[in-house]
Parts: C-alpha cells; sequence; structure tokens
C-alpha cells in the first residue's frame, strides 16, 4: 500500500515540475517579445526624433528636400522603364508581323511603321566649352551678321544626308562642273540647272558663310577640295579615300570626339589644334581674317583653272589646277593672319614666303640647271619632245623676263642660247627681252 502512494506522490511531483517548466519557458518568450518589441520602437522613435531633427535645422532643409526629389526621380525612373519595356514588347510584335506574308487585300505600306524623322537638334559643337563662348551663345533668330559663324558651318556640314545611287553617280559626273559654274555663274545658275544636290547645297552654305567675298581661284579650290572629304564622308568607299590627297587622312587626334568641321581644314595641324583648342578660334574674328587672308599659290589667271567644253556645255577643273591645290605647299596666308593667330604660323605656310609658280617642267628645269644641247637641232628636237611644256608663258610670281633672261644667261646655266631661243622661254615676249 504504501508502495502505491509513493507512485502516485511521484508521479503527481513530475507532472507539477513539468507544468511549471512549461509556464517558465512561455514567460520567458513573453518576456523576450516584449524586450524586441520595445528595441524596435525605441530604434523607431529615435529615427523620427533624428528626421525631425535634420529637418528642423536650417542647414539640413536642403538635404530633406534632395531626399525627397530623388525618392520623386526614382519612381519616375520606374515608370519609364515600364513604359520602355511596353514599347519593347510592341515593336517585336510589329516585327514579327512584318515577316509575315499579309493578307492579299492588306497593302504592305499599312503594316509598315513610319521613318523617323531625322534629329536636327544635336549639339554641333563637341566637346562643349567649360566657359561660356561665342559658338554656345548663338541663337536661331539671330540675324546672318551676328550668328556664329563656327557654329553655323558645324550645323551644316554635320546635317546628316542620304544617297540614293541615282544621286551619287549624278554627284560624280558633276562633281567638277558645279564648283567652276557656282564661282563663273552663281549658285542660282546652278539651281535653275537643277544641279543643286544635297552634297552641293551644304557647300553652297559654307561658301556663303565663308568663303563668298573671297578671290575666284580660292573659292573654286576651297568647294573642289571640300567636296573631295564630303563625298568620302558621306560614301567611305575605297574609291572614295584613293581620290582624297594624302594630307587629308585623318591624325590620330581625329579619332576622338570634335566637330564635324574641324576634318575639312586642309593642314593637319591646324585640324588638331582644333580637336583640342577649338574654342580659341571659334569667335567670328578668325573665320573673317581666315577668308581675308587665304591664298591659292596659282601664277596663271582664274580663266586658266577651268575648261568648258563647248560640246555638253560642261565646266570641269583644269589638270594644272587640280594637280596644284593636291599641294599642301599652294594652300597659304597672308602675313596678316598671323598677326592675330601667332601660333598658327608653323602649321600653315606664309604665302609672302613661297613663290607663287607652278612646278617647272622636266624641260624647263633641264634648261635652268644648264643641260641643254650645245646644238641648235638638239634644241628644236626637246622643243618638239616637250611641246607647249617648253614654254613659259607665265612667269614665276615676282619674275620679270629681264630676271630669266638673266638667271639663264649666267655662267652657272646655258650660255650659248640665242635671242629667239630666249624669247621663247619668256613666252615670245621679245620686247621684255630686248630691253635687256
Amino acid at each position: 500500500m504504501n508502495s502505491s502512494t509513493n507512485t502516485r506522490n511521484g508521479s503527481t511531483s513530475s507532472s507539477t515540475a513539468e507544468a511549471r517548466r512549461m509556464r517558465k519557458r512561455e514567460l520567458d518568450r513573453h518576456a523576450q517579445r516584449c524586450a524586441r518589441q520595445r528595441t524596435k520602437d525605441r530604434i523607431a522613435f529615435l529615427e523620427a526624433r533624428l528626421e525631425e531633427s535634420y529637418r528642423a535645422e536650417p542647414g539640413q532643409r536642403r538635404v530633406a528636400a534632395l531626399l525627397d526629389e530623388l525618392a520623386a526621380v526614382k519612381q519616375q525612373r520606374d515608370e519609364l522603364v515600364a513604359i520602355v519595356s511596353s514599347i519593347r514588347r510592341t515593336l517585336v510584335g510589329v516585327s514579327t508581323t512584318q515577316h509575315t506574308s499579309p493578307p492579299a487585300t492588306t497593302p504592305l505600306t499599312a503594316l509598315t511603321p513610319p521613318a523617323p524623322a531625322p534629329v536636327d537638334d544635336v549639339e554641333p559643337i563637341v566637346p562643349l566649352p567649360e566657359t561660356p563662348c561665342h559658338c554656345i551663345d548663338d541663337t536661331p533668330s539671330a540675324s546672318r551678321t551676328s550668328r556664329n559663324i563656327w557654329r553655323s558651318v558645324n550645323c551644316t556640314l554635320t546635317k546628316r544626308q542620304q544617297h540614293t545611287p541615282s544621286s551619287k553617280i549624278s554627284d560624280i559626273l558633276l562633281d567638277e562642273d558645279v564648283p567652276v559654274r557656282a564661282v563663273v555663274q552663281g549658285w542660282h545658275a546652278v539651281e535653275q540647272a537643277g544641279l543643286l544636290s544635297a552634297a552641293w547645297k551644304k557647300l553652297r552654305a559654307v561658301d556663303e558663310l565663308c568663303f563668298a567675298t573671297c578671290d575666284q581661284v580660292v573659292r573654286l579650290a576651297v568647294l573642289a577640295t571640300m567636296y573631295i572629304f564630303l563625298r568620302w564622308d558621306t560614301d567611305p568607299t575605297p574609291q572614295n579615300l584613293q581620290a582624297m590627297p594624302k594630307w587629308y587622312l585623318q591624325r590620330p587626334s581625329q579619332k576622338m570626339a570634335h566637330s564635324g568641321a574641324i576634318d575639312y581644314f586642309v593642314w593637319p595641324g591646324v585640324r588638331e589644334r582644333f580637336v583640342f583648342s577649338q574654342h580659341r578660334y571659334c569667335s567670328n574674328l578668325f573665320w573673317n581674317t581666315f577668308s581675308a587672308n587665304l591664298r591659292i599659290l596659282w601664277a596663271h589667271g582664274f580663266d586658266s583653272c577651268y575648261q568648258l567644253d563647248l560640246m555638253t556645255g560642261r565646266y570641269c577643273i583644269a589638270p594644272a589646277f587640280k594637280n596644284q591645290i593636291r599641294d599642301l605647299r599652294c594652300w597659304t596666308m597672308l602675313g596678316g593672319f598671323f598677326d592675330h593667330f601667332p601660333d598658327l604660323a608653323c602649321d600653315i605656310p606664309t604665302c609672302d614666303d613661297v613663290p607663287q609658280s607652278l612646278p617647272l617642267t622636266l624641260f624647263q628645269t633641264s634648261i635652268l640647271e644648264g643641260n641643254t644641247s650645245d646644238d641648235h637641232d638638239d634644241w628644236q628636237d626637246a622643243r618638239q619632245e616637250a611641246g607647249q611644256e617648253a614654254r613659259l608663258d607665265t612667269l614665276p610670281y615676282g619674275m620679270t623676263p629681264a630676271m630669266l633672261v638673266g638667271h639663264l644667261t649666267s655662267p652657272d646655266t646655258v650660255d650659248d642660247l640665242d635671242f629667239w631661243q630666249l624669247a621663247d622661254l619668256v613666252g615670245g615676249d621679245v620686247q621684255g627681252l630686248a630691253q635687256v
């Protein structure tokens, strides 16, 4: 009997102890939850106080406003991302529809989205200056005389154009007729003849902006040379690249982002200077001085720069002038230009320092070096082989017939040329020769 009582008492004690442990665990959990809740409440209270203190201080009001603005911008970004995703899905659907054969009753153009309009508001000046500059402070409503020339030229030359195969062929056939006709007869004559292609519209704008007051020889050289580069820039084929003079090839600095009109300068050193410091030369003073002092070394008149085909009525550039303007040494400046921009003197030849004459032919050089035959028959044979190249129809710049005869009769050259041979060398100027 005692054993039964002890058993009951033991089981009762175990149940009571287990109940106490369970209750203690529950109380501990409750206490931990309360402690965590108090910690969260305290943190939230402190954050609210901190935000209130930031907003209350005058120096922190701007920070609070920026935080609000940042949150609004993030929301706008998310909305734009959703819109772009929707547009992308729509375009993918349209593309899939276009690759599917349309019904016979539905025209194909109905499924083709309209071509995007060309973007003409791209900033033409690259890079933008860090300080206010002439080429940026410009408005479209400004008059022609007050607008910045450098900005206007860049806007014109960087405007993209599309060529059809027929227009390319037309440009190639007329690439010499148009510039000559523009200089001889005026741009209105080119327009009336229906020869004003997209490329020539660009160059017309540049010509009227910068070179309208220049000498005719300069205008023709500029238009012909710029067209060579523009044709390659628009259609970079190996043929167009081969047609360009070697000095027109890009310098390493031109691989950097820069304004498009820089590539049209003929002097590589000037192009490089403009890439790094174009804003030193972007004022209208530079371009007015540039156009007033630019000279092309050409010993003949403007009429010798071109030829007219009487059968077709088309102009072409004379081969001698075409070769002359491919020589970089013939692109010069008068000394007055360097009074304003002396740092460019090492990049551009000075007109006063270079003789304005064409290179002598092989026959002319042999005469000036004294390598002529002593026999009159050999002289006549040489004349027949050289043809008209044996004549100096126009003397080098600054040289008179007397000066040439004096050179020819010096001990360093021939001393047995008779009167008529010398007269032939000076272009038949017997009267000038007789004055020696």
